[in-house]
């Protein structure tokens, strides 16, 4: 055999085993309705949950690595976000803000007043508890603690300037009670000048007295 058609042989030979055998695939997602399902062998966890104490809300990650059939990798990932009362979709519990990156927002807790009105609605049986909680939350970037010291969405609440020029906000409660305050204050004002007037009468001129 010559040496040419040795040198062939040998390069079909080659190219034959490395089709039967390509050698390790990279890793690469499964999702949860893959046929690999029940096949695979998981070898690898990496969980983080931030857990709300007293709420059936749970953000966090999942990664799993598994090992399929034939030897194969696959990566699993899983993320849970809940989407908050105030619209914006939030998967972890504290804010982060990491410079050249866009922050993440946490969340900050509940609005007393939406909390309120959906609890009203699941003792009617109009929602569940799960929604009414999920309704209920605010993100860091929309909560807001009024000057009575409650944390309110922005439905809840109204930015003001106080007396100072500082922006401060009113929860529902407050705003009553400065509505109250301007009713009180306009009823009230005539009799507050008649009785300012009449405790300082008007002294006559030294022009009355030449007269």
């Amino acid at each position: 055999m010559s040496f040419a058609k040795s040198f062939y042989n040998w390069l079909n030979k080659g190219s034959a085993q490395k089709a039967a055998d390509p050698g390790p695939k990279p890793a690469c997602h499964v999702p949860d309705n893959s046929n690999f399902q029940g096949q695979v062998i998981p070898f690898e966890f990496n969980t983080q949950e931030d857990i709300i104490i007293g709420s059936g809300i749970n953000l966090g990650k999942k990664n799993i690595r598994l090992q399929g059939p034939n030897g194969d990798f696959y990566f699993h990932h899983k993320s849970f976000s809940v989407l908050c009362g105030c619209g914006h979709l939030v998967s972890q519990l504290q804010p982060e803000s990491e410079h050249g990156k866009t922050p993440k927002r946490g969340i900050s807790g509940k609005c007393l007043y939406c909390e309120t009105q959906y609890q009203e609605m699941v003792l009617q049986g109009q929602m569940e508890i799960i929604e009414a909680e999920r309704k209920s939350l605010i993100c860091s970037e929309c909560a807001r603690m009024t000057v009575s010291g409650i944390l309110c969405c922005p439905r809840h609440c109204v930015r003001v300037a106080d007396e100072n020029g500082q922006v401060v906000y009113w929860d529902p409660e407050e705003q009553e009670r400065q509505r109250r305050k301007e009713i009180i204050s306009k009823i009230f004002s005539p009799f507050v000048f008649l009785l300012t007037e009449q405790s300082n009468p008007q002294l006559p001129s030294p022009e009355d007295n030449d007269e």
